[in-house]
């Protein structure tokens, strides 16, 4: 007997996408990647969903079966000792598509020729732009779906214990001038 799989950290497919636009002076850029059709088990939810007194517990323990009156979202079961969901299961298979902006700059370049300040300092010219790294990402199950917990072992993809670092979107102001 063949059991069901679940939980393929394979994708159906990934993408990439790196653009520039120019136009009188002006530039853009932005550079996307993204993922879809990977799953990831969150095996962190070991300990989120903990409901023996030991560990901090996530938010979505508020809605732990309570009562068969009560039954709450159906994720986490009763708080018991020996707690049973210690041990993996389905529902810590979240879904890992994304799409993931990863760079987006706008910036304007100076000509010496048009303006004065510049070549009186001996520039040929002076850009000034912005960058947003990290803009934006759409998927919230993960902190960073790029991060696996066997990232060293090819053998063990698709899991993570939540322990990555959130993702930093950093902003640049800067200027480039060339003499």
């Amino acid at each position: 007997m063949i059991l069901p799989r679940i939980g393929d950290p394979y994708p159906d497919f990934t993408w990439g996408l790196t653009n520039t636009l120019n136009y009188k002076g002006f530039d853009f850029s932005i550079s996307m990647t993204g993922s879809h059709g990977g799953e990831t088990m969150q095996s962190g939810r070991e300990d989120f969903w903990n409901l023996d007194g030991v560990f901090n517990v996530s938010a979505e323990a508020k809605d732990r079966w309570m009562s068969p009156e009560n039954p709450g979202a159906g994720l986490i079961p009763r708080a018991m000792s020996r707690v049973i969901h210690r041990y993996a299961q389905s529902t810590w298979i979240v879904d890992n598509s994304h799409i993931w902006i990863r760079d987006v700059t706008l910036g304007h370049t100076f000509n010496a020729s048009k303006y004065g300040f510049l070549s009186s300092v001996g520039a040929d010219d002076a850009r000034l732009y912005m960058n947003v790294h990290n803009a934006w990402i759409s998927n919230t199950n993960l902190q960073n779906p790029d991060v696996q917990l066997f990232s060293g072992n090819p053998l063990q993809p698709g899991e993570t214990r939540n322990s990555n670092y959130p993702i930093s979107r950093v902003f640049t102001l800067g200027i480039n001038i060339n003499f």
